[in-house]
């Protein structure tokens, strides 16, 4: 389907080459938010980000609104702005709410890219309180979007982060040790994703075997090694 490139933590670009299976399977989940949520989406995201796929697609699929802005920010000059559906990272948002004239009431509101601290989640809650925010993760190499938390949830009140939920529909999330065994609640592991993978890196083979892995679990699935703990 198309060809994305990162450079994750190396700073050296990696083409992730996404099929057309697992690109269908995330435009099928994200319709299960509902047209409405896809009425009207501020299309913020360059096109070099993967979540750009979710936000042109998902509103494709669902005959909404695509309002193309040059970045979230863009949103300070539209101070009556109605739309559905606002994506940023955290950072970005927390400056968007820092300013006086920002006035949203998004049906859904995403974040993701960075940690998500609890300080903003209340600011958000306070900012938007007709608006469900939603903690999205997922590397490029799991198709855009892995896990979800919906603020319909509260965090653990001792958690300085937001978590980053559960597995979205077709996807599974292990943390398993250096052998691929589970690892006990409360220990430290890798976190390893299932379901919608990328097919692997451009011309990278050596890469692609070492980042994805056969599923221990599933005979002739794979897995796709984060690197997050």
């Amino acid at each position: 389907a198309y060809v994305m490139y990162t450079s994750g933590s190396t700073g050296k670009p990696k083409g992730v080459v996404v099929p057309h299976h697992a690109m269908a399977r995330l435009i099928t989940w994200a319709t299960t938010l509902g047209e409405d949520t896809f009425a009207h989406t501020f299309f913020s995201t360059s096109l070099n980000f993967d979540v750009s796929v979710f936000e042109l697609f998902g509103t494709l699929a669902t005959g909404g609104t695509l309002e193309i802005a040059h970045n979230i920010l863009s949103l300070t000059d539209h101070p009556a702005w109605n739309g559905t559906l606002v994506s940023a990272v955290p950072s970005a948002f927390q400056a968007l709410v820092a300013e006086p004239t920002t006035r949203l009431d998004p049906k859904l509101l995403i974040l993701a890219g960075e940690a998500f601290p609890t300080t903003l989640l209340d600011q958000a809650r306070r900012a938007l309180p007709h608006t469900t925010v939603a903690n999205i993760y997922g590397p490029t190499e799991a198709t855009v979007y892995a896990t979800g938390w919906f603020s319909h949830e509260n965090p653990d009140p001792k958690a300085t982060t937001v978590p980053i939920g559960r597995p979205l529909a077709g996807k599974s999330a292990y943390v398993l040790d250096a052998t691929l065994n589970p690892v006990p609640a409360g220990s430290w592991g890798e976190l390893y994703l299932a379901g919608s993978l990328a097919r692997g890196y451009i011309g990278r083979p050596h890469l692609t075997s070492e980042r994805f892995v056969a599923h221990p679990y599933d005979q002739g699935a794979r897995l796709y090694r984060t690197g997050d703990l």
